[in-house]
């Protein structure tokens, strides 16, 4: 079934829009313009029949230049890739070792985990931060199964000042971290204050 939305209404309500409509069990998180292996829905799926205490599958990401064509199975040509290392919340707070969006889902998870649509960006950061907070559980394949293609003018990519990029990044702690870090911890603080000069703000103000 294919949803056709009036105008743009951003990225965290477009997809949970589309898990709302979502009549299956499981749901795939994909862009347009990135890619997956052919097989990475059959193994995610199986894996989660077979490991019911697990809600998600994510894979590291492979990230390829626009206008190349990445070798899906091996990965040699990859100018970067995303590794998962550490401890969930600890490797995830002040920098986002969570890959991407694209992930399977139990769909279940997903409608107790909305993504925020307050956030302009981070969306998927935000939403894997609150699940490991909650106590899901993720499956991490140890193959690359995702291709992120990495445009100069993307969202993510493109030039932004840094306040900007501190608004959006405090908003992201402020909404998603830990309940523990945002009563005030001295990570917390660190984080939020690291993109600019000045007196560190209080994470509730």
């Amino acid at each position: 079934k294919m949803l056709c939305l009036e105008g743009n209404i951003g990225l965290a309500a477009v997809r949970n829009t589309g898990v709302r409509h979502a009549a299956g069990k499981y749901v795939l998180t994909l862009d347009a313009d990135d890619l997956i292996d052919p097989g990475f829905v059959g193994k995610a799926v199986h894996a989660l029949e077979n490991n019911p205490t697990f809600d998600v599958v994510v894979t590291p990401a492979a990230y390829f230049v626009d206008g190349t064509e990445p070798m899906m199975r091996t990965g040699k040509d990859a100018v970067d890739y995303a590794i998962f290392t550490g401890e969930a919340k600890v490797a995830g707070l002040l920098d986002n070792r969570f890959s991407t969006a694209t992930a399977v889902f139990r769909a279940s998870a997903l409608r107790d985990f909305p993504y925020n649509e307050d956030l302009n960006c981070y969306e998927d950061w935000s939403l894997y931060m609150r699940m490991c907070e909650a106590g899901l559980r993720f499956i991490v394949t140890t193959d690359v199964f995702f291709h992120y293609r990495r445009r100069a003018n993307s969202m993510v990519h493109k030039p932004r000042d840094s306040a900007r990029m501190h608004a959006e990044y405090s908003d992201l702690l402020r909404t998603s971290a830990p309940t523990a870090l945002r009563a005030g911890s001295s990570v917390l603080a660190l984080g939020i204050a690291s993109p600019f000069r000045g007196p560190v703000p209080h994470p509730e103000q």
